[in-house]
């Protein structure tokens, strides 16, 4: 017996159920539709209709819409402003039927909506390797593209490997949670239109793995990926830098990371695509010098970048929660996705209280024995919990070698460092750059966030002398 086919209307192309399509400028989108139609018996005429209605209540948001027809094909475009989740309906009219509900049935697609878009790129961190019990339900109104290329409700693991299409993506193991549910969920309730993730990391890539000037298979697959969403996407979050942590070559992350931006946004059509990054939180094995020199220049280019590339955020981690010796807890990760949120938020939408990372913004020499710190972005005084001088994790060094601190006194966003011995030469200052960090970072009395790592900045000489 030959397959039956119902009558009615067959959607073959257009956003697919749970889909988030990027709003354009003016908070909307374009969305296009098309298929065929099947009557199997004589009419004198027949149309095709297409409406759009709220998902949860079956309000209708855009009315009967009459769809262009070419023999047994049709094709609708709707500009659909930002929100949902929608549902689409679709029906044949025969003979001019004035009631439209009577409609002959045809396809819908259901779960759909308008709003941002972010791809999730980098390495475990990012992928989610965090393990440990918390509470983050999926729910409706934050979905991901996930890596079969079907688009669902976002649930942990985001890079789950069941029928992978886009396997330059899969990690060696099953994954655990990353911060970017929570991310999502928090957009969402802001922001009240639908947010979509694109996760594309992988377990252990390096950053030549994402730069198209070196070997750049994640990169070709990112953009494999994305090259078919309507509107493209909002901004980019990442994390990564374990990889170059651990290698000779760290003194050239800053650069290479530049070089991947620029052809990320020059691929993208968006000169001014944000990124949104995460400085390197700790790696609990022991290291030794040369490990952690490169684990602390990894840091030090990551926390220059946004003083050299336009629209790049920078967050720090070193406070976060850990379920091994280098990855992110699940509870660290619902840290992570909280201060992205609120960092997002602020930078993209204007939104909340103003949210910025806390930066060294001067090192100077104040006397033979003393330096003073200088921290911009903080929202209120540095906080050290008047741990003595000895338990910060502050490194001060001079070329007769490290130089102890037996005293420090905070003042608002500044921390003046008094030293057991005169400097001598030229001086350098580093905190919470090593790979193994156990010692005390001042944070922000508001956010409660770490200040950035800093490694190796130059201490500016006393006035008056030079070094």
């Amino acid at each position: 017996m030959g397959e039956k086919i119902r009558k009615g209307v067959y959607i073959e192309k257009g956003p697919e159920d749970f889909e988030i399509v990027q709003q354009d400028s003016d908070g909307c989108a374009e969305l296009t539709w098309s298929g065929f139609w099947v009557m199997g018996e004589d009419y004198d005429s027949i149309d095709v209709y297409a409406r759009v209605l709220l998902e949860n209540s079956g309000e209708e948001v855009i009315a009967y819409t009459c769809c262009e027809r070419l023999a047994d094909k049709w094709s609708v475009t709707m500009r659909i402003p930002a929100g949902g989740l929608y549902k689409l309906e679709t029906g044949l009219c025969v003979n001019d039927n004035p009631v439209k509900s009577w409609n002959i049935m045809g396809d819908m697609r259901h779960f759909f909506g308008v709003g941002d878009v972010f791809v999730l790129a980098g390495q475990s961190n990012s992928a989610g390797f965090g393990l440990g019990v918390v509470q983050d339900e999926p729910v409706l109104g934050v979905h991901a593209l996930k890596l079969n290329d079907r688009w669902q409700i976002a649930s942990h693991p985001l890079g789950d490997g069941t029928d992978a299409k886009h396997i330059e993506s899969l990690s060696v193991c099953n994954l655990g949670h990353s911060p970017y549910i929570h991310f999502g969920k928090i957009l969402y309730q802001h922001l009240n239109y639908p947010i979509g993730l694109i996760p594309t990391s992988r377990g252990g890539a390096s950053l030549g793995a994402w730069n198209p000037a070196e070997d750049g298979d994640l990169y070709r697959n990112m953009l494999d990926i994305t090259q078919n969403l309507t509107n493209g996407y909002k901004a980019v979050v990442w994390y990564q830098g374990c990889t170059e942590g651990q290698r000779k070559d760290a003194w050239r992350y800053g650069e290479r990371f530049q070089n991947m931006v620029e052809c990320w946004r020059k691929d993208s059509g968006y000169p001014e695509l944000p990124f949104f990054t995460t400085q390197l939180n700790r790696y609990l094995r022991e290291a030794d010098t040369e490990t952690d020199q490169s684990w602390g220049m990894v840091q030090e280019a990551q926390r220059l970048a946004p003083y050299s590339i336009p629209y790049c955020f920078i967050l720090p981690s070193s406070d976060i929660p850990m379920s091994d010796t280098i990855h992110n807890s699940s509870m660290g990760c619902m840290m992570l996705g909280e201060r992205l949120a609120y960092q997002v938020l602020y930078h993209l939408y204007q939104l909340g209280k103003t949210f910025t990372s806390t930066d060294l913004t001067k090192v100077e020499q104040m006397a033979e024995d003393s330096i003073n710190l200088e921290f911009g972005g903080s929202m209120d005084s540095l906080e050290t919990f008047d741990v003595p001088a000895s338990e910060l994790d502050i490194i001060v060094r001079d070329c007769k070698g490290c130089v102890e601190l037996c005293d420090y006194k905070v003042r608002g966003g500044s921390i003046v460092l008094y030293l057991k011995r005169e400097i001598s030469g030229s001086c350098t200052i580093s905190c919470g750059s090593r790979k193994k960090t156990s010692g005390m970072i001042p944070v922000d009395r508001r956010t409660y966030m770490p200040v950035l790592s800093f490694y190796e900045v130059p201490v500016m000489p006393k006035k008056g002398e030079c070094i």
